[in-house]
């Protein structure tokens, strides 16, 4: 959990709202985002942040650059400042571990809750509707690709192997620049794309394409 300095000034803050209503629809998405989920962002890369709104990577620079930053290192070393120290992902993993070895009925709680909450989300009326939608374009797919940068890859590459063993035939989109533009010229009309393992579109409209 990080603890902002509540005696530092918000610089990202002050220049988002002086900026924000210059900014284009899509700069200001992108601002937007970066101001609602500042803790996300410091972990998050260019084409994370891009796949997450369903953008490029050009476009998320542009809008950090338009707020008055040098790039994205600028930008978290900013949110660093008034934020404070975070901890790292392994930080976080070691303490949790920590935390659980210590007592088994612990550890066995963790992990049912965690799969409690997950069922409880599920059976959501309008999750119990998307994960119908889901199922039905993957079921008529040609193919299926799915993409994922960094870490995200390593799940894309691993969900492609288990959609390929039951017979539906996957891929995964898991490079950037000029890479990840080869892997999308061999989509195809029928194909579906899961989307950062939270959404499937069909490839064939250029909105969803993009």
């Amino acid at each position: 959990m990080i603890q902002k300095d509540k005696a530092r000034v918000d610089i990202f803050g002050e220049r988002f709202r002086t900026r924000a209503s210059q900014l284009t629809p899509g700069l200001r998405a992108v601002a937007s985002y970066i101001n609602e989920h500042r803790e996300v962002v410091l972990e998050q890369t260019a084409m994370e942040i891009a796949a997450t709104l369903n953008t490029s990577d050009a476009t998320v620079i542009r809008a950090i650059q338009a707020l008055g930053f040098a790039g994205l290192r600028d930008l978290k070393r900013t949110l660093e400042q008034w934020l404070g120290p975070a901890l790292s992902s392994s930080e976080k993993m070691s303490t949790t571990v920590s935390n659980l070895t210590s007592d088994v009925n612990t550890a066995i709680d963790f992990v049912l809750e965690g799969h409690l909450y997950t069922c409880n989300v599920l059976s959501e009326p309008e999750n119990r509707h998307a994960l119908a939608q889901a199922v039905a374009l993957l079921v008529q797919a040609r193919q299926v690709a799915i993409f994922g940068i960094g870490a995200s890859g390593i799940l894309a590459d691993y969900t492609a192997r288990l959609f390929n063993r039951i017979g539906l035939p996957a891929t995964a989109l898991n490079r950037t620049g000029i890479g990840l533009a080869e892997q999308l010229i061999a989509l195809q009309r029928g194909d579906v794309l899961n989307h950062d393992g939270a959404k499937i579109c069909a490839p064939g409209r250029a909105d969803n394409a993009s």
